[in-house]
């Protein structure tokens, strides 16, 4: 998490992809479509340089404290849908052996190096890439069950998710399947720059970003328990 913290990421992060989304507000029915467009992080969040980076599974607490830092917030399901639908790089999951050494550092850089081995020679690190992790979420069910992190992800090839939404762990749990993808919190929209926290809690447009409509538990509202936060990245 220091090293986070002090911005060693590779620079290939910083370079966020668009992601253009048409939508339409189902009360009205309008017959042409509106456009909006947000802005993701092209892989997961990772520790290092371009040439040699680990990509870093993180708890609750440690992913929203960046997005505070950051100017970010976490993707919702839907997102998570869209980045997979829209990704140059579509990279199957690599699920390794289940057992009590998921979080181990070991089990973190073993499934990272098959992800890299899986990752397409031609691909270039910019490009958008999804599939070989699951999403920490942005979830109204974090409000049914208290100091919960919520999952989604993992896509097949066949675009289906090996994760349904879960929330079965607690905030600060984390293992080598987990992906932290960091979404702009500005939404391109009417030629100007909206919030995304406004889209997410607006009963009329929330539904272009979230399958559950309005998102009423946004990043600002997971507290920081910093004695919870996950052993700082070597």
């Amino acid at each position: 998490m220091r090293q986070l913290k002090i911005g060693n990421i590779p620079d290939f992060l910083r370079d966020l992809k668009p992601i253009h989304i048409s939508y339409q507000n189902p009360k009205k029915k309008q017959v042409s479509p509106k456009q909006m467009t947000i802005f993701v992080m092209p892989d997961y969040l990772a520790v290092g340089s371009d040439d040699d980076f680990v990509r870093v599974p993180l708890n609750l607490y440690s992913a929203v404290e960046l997005t505070r830092r950051w100017n970010f917030i976490l993707p919702t399901p839907k997102i998570v849908d869209l980045i997979y639908q829209n990704a140059d790089c579509k990279i199957p999951p690599h699920p390794l052996k289940p057992g009590p050494e998921m979080a181990s550092p070991k089990y973190v850089n073993d499934h990272n190096h098959k992800v890299n081995q899986d990752t397409p020679k031609s691909g270039s690190k910019k490009s958008l890439k999804a599939g070989h992790k699951k999403d920490v979420v942005l979830s109204n069910r974090l409000l049914e069950k208290k100091n919960r992190i919520a999952i989604y992800g993992w896509h097949k090839p066949s675009g289906k998710p090996i994760q349904p939404l879960s929330t079965v762990h607690k905030s600060d749990y984390a293992d080598y399947s987990h992906g932290v993808r960091l979404v702009y919190n500005q939404v391109w929209i009417k030629n100007q720059w909206i919030p995304i926290g406004d889209i997410l809690s607006n009963k009329e447009l929330a539904f272009a970003l979230s399958h559950e409509g309005p998102i009423e538990t946004l990043n600002h509202d997971i507290p920081i328990q910093v004695e919870q936060i996950s052993p700082d990245c070597q």
